[in-house]
C-alpha cells in the first residue's frame, strides 16, 4: 500500500525524532487530564455552596403536620375549598373538575388568587365606583335644589333677583311694576332703531350682525321706517319721529319698476301709513310735532303717501273676476299672478285686504276703493263653499276656488282675523256701519252669508252700500 509519509516516520520509527514527538504528546495529555479534574473539583465545590445558600432550601425548623392544631385548619381550608370550588363551577363552567377542589393547606390556593385578576372581579369595583359616584351627585345636587347649601343659593337667588322684571306675578311675590316693564321694552326699541340708524337708513332690510343694509328696490320702499311709525308715536319717540317723516317726504317715492307682494304691501305699507295718519289725528299729544299739525304744510303727509300707493295697488285688483292678483307693479301699475301655485292668489290674501281700502274709501270719500274690495267678498261667497269650507287659493282670472285642501291653520285663521277686523271697524255697537259705510251719505246695510269659510264667524256679513 503506498502511504504518504513526507517525514519518513514510518521507515524511521526507532528514531529519535518519533520518541521526542510522541513524549511531548504524552506530556500534554497528562497536563489536560490534570486540568479537568482540578475544574470539576471545584465546580463541585462551588455546586455544593449553592444547594446550601438556596432560598427553597428544607428549613432546619419543619413545622409538625400532626400537630392537632394544624389539623383543624387543615379541615377549614377543606371546607371553604369546597365552597368555593361550587360556586366557581357555577359561574364558570369551562373549569375542569379539579380546578378549585380538594383539601389540605394549599387547597383552592389558585383559584383564591387568580380570582382577584378575572376579568369579570376587575370590571366589578370601578362598577361600583361608577354607581356609587352616580348617586353621590343626585345626592349633592338634591341637597343644593333643597337649599342646604345656604350660602350658594342666596347668591343664586341674588343673581335670579337681577332679571325681577322677567318673573310673573307669583314669582315676584308682590305687585307687577308695569311701568318698569314697559320702560325696558321702550329701550329696547330704542337701542334696535338708533342701529339701524347708524348702519342702514332707509334700507329696507337690516342685518345687525354685519350692520349693513340692503334695498328691496332700487331706491328703497321704506319697509321698515313705514312699519314703525306707529310704534314710534306709541312710544311717544318725538326726535325719532320727526327723522322718520323727514324721509318720508324727501326719499320716499312709490315710482318704481318694482314687483311687490299685493297682500304684504297692503297691510304693512299701506296699512303703516294709514294707522300713523289715525293717531296724529286722533292722539295728537302722542310725539308731538308741529309739521302734521292742523294747517302745517305736512298735516296729510302720511294720507298723500297713502292715497299714491293706494292708486298703484288698485291695478291687482283689474282681474277678469274682481279677485287681486298675488303681485303688482308698483311703477307700470300692473297686476301680475302669482309665480307659483298655477297663478292663483291665496284666498286669505285677497279676503283680507279690505279693511284698509275700505278706510282708504271714508277718508278719500272716493267710492272706487270701497266697491273694488267689496266685490272680492261677492266673488268669494259666489263660489258656493261645500260644507262652509273653502280652500287655501282661488284664481284671479276666473274667480273659481282651486280644488286643494282647506286650511284651518295659519292660512284659515288669517282669513278669519281679518273678517273679525273688518266687522269690529264696519259696524256700531248698535248694528250700523261705523263708516257710513263708505263715502258721505252712504248708508249700509247687513246683510249675513253664512256660506264662508268659519261657519261661526259673524264677520261673514257683507256690507252692501246703497245710495241714500
Amino acid at each position: 500500500m503506498n502511504v504518504r509519509d513526507p517525514f519518513n516516520l514510518r521507515r524511521t520509527t526507532n528514531s529519535a525524532a518519533f520518541d521526542i514527538l510522541r513524549a511531548t504528546a504524552t506530556q500534554a495529555a497528562t497536563g489536560i487530564r490534570d486540568k479537568a479534574a482540578e475544574v470539576g473539583s471545584s465546580a463541585l465545590e462551588k455546586g455544593k455552596q449553592a444547594v446550601e445558600d438556596m432560598s427553597f432550601a428544607v428549613p432546619r425548623n419543619v413545622p409538625s403536620f400532626g400537630n392537632p392544631q394544624r389539623i383543624i385548619e387543615d379541615q377549614l381550608w377543606a371546607s371553604s375549598g369546597r365552597a368555593s370550588s361550587s360556586s366557581s363551577s357555577h359561574h364558570h363552567p369551562h373549569r375542569g373538575p379539579h380546578q378549585g377542589g380538594g383539601g389540605g393547606l394549599l387547597s383552592d390556593v389558585q383559584n383564591r388568587v387568580g380570582g382577584i385578576l378575572h376579568p369579570d372581579r376587575r370590571n366589578a369595583l370601578p362598577m361600583k365606583k361608577r354607581v356609587l359616584g352616580l348617586l353621590t351627585l343626585i345626592l349633592v345636587l338634591l341637597l343644593w335644589y333643597r337649599g342646604s347649601f345656604s350660602e350658594h343659593h342666596e347668591r343664586a337667588r341674588a343673581t335670579i333677583s337681577q332679571w325681577s322684571w322677567l318673573q310673573t306675578e307669583a314669582d315676584a311675590k308682590g305687585k307687577v311694576d308695569w311701568l318698569e316693564r314697559r320702560q325696558r321694552v321702550v329701550e329696547a326699541f330704542e337701542l334696535s332703531w338708533d342701529a339701524y340708524e347708524r348702519h342702514a337708513w332707509g334700507y329696507d332690510e337690516f342685518h345687525p350682525i354685519a350692520k349693513t343694509g340692503k334695498q328691496m328696490a332700487p331706491k328703497g320702499l321704506g319697509w321698515i321706517i313705514i312699519d314703525s311709525l306707529d310704534t314710534l308715536m306709541l312710544m311717544n319717540q318725538t326726535s325719532r319721529l320727526a327723522h322718520a317723516r323727514e324721509w318720508l317726504s324727501k326719499s320716499l317715492t312709490w315710482d318704481q319698476n318694482q314687483d311687490v307682494n299685493t297682500f304684504e304691501t297692503t297691510i304693512r305699507m299701506l296699512g303703516g301709513l294709514l294707522s300713523a295718519h289715525y293717531l296724529s289725528n286722533e292722539y295728537p299729544q302722542l310725539a308731538a310735532l308741529a309739521d302734521d299739525d292742523e294747517g302745517a304744510p305736512g298735516e296729510d303727509l302720511y294720507l298723500e303717501k297713502a292715497k299714491d300707493l293706494a292708486d298703484r295697488l288698485l291695478a291687482a285688483f283689474d282681474s277678469p273676476s274682481g279677485v287681486p292678483y298675488a303681485s303688482v307693479n308698483l311703477g307700470k301699475m300692473e297686476g301680475l299672478p302669482s309665480h307659483a301655485d298655477d297663478g292663483a292668489s291665496s284666498t286669505a290674501e285677497t279676503t283680507t285686504l279690505q279693511l284698509e281700502f275700505k278706510y282708504m274709501a271714508k277718508l278719500t270719500g272716493e267710492r272706487l276703493f270701497w266697491d273694488k274690495a267689496e266685490k272680492v267678498m261677492q266673488v268669494v261667497d259666489d263660489n258656493g263653499m261645500p260644507d262652509g269650507l273653502l280652500p287655501i287659493y282661488i284664481y284671479a282670472d276666473s274667480g273659481k276656488r282651486t280644488r286643494r285642501k282647506a286650511c284651518t291653520r295659519r292660512c284659515g285663521a288669517r282669513r278669519c282675523a281679518g273678517c273679525a277686523s273688518i266687522w269690529s271697524r264696519t259696524r256700531r255697537r248698535t248694528g250700523s256701519p261705523s263708516w257710513a259705510s263708505g263715502p258721505a251719505g252712504w248708508t249700509g246695510r247687513c246683510r249675513p252669508r253664512w256660506t264662508t269659510s268659519c261657519a261661526s264667524c259673524p264677520a261673514r256679513s257683507r256690507w252692501r252700500p246703497r245710495a241714500g
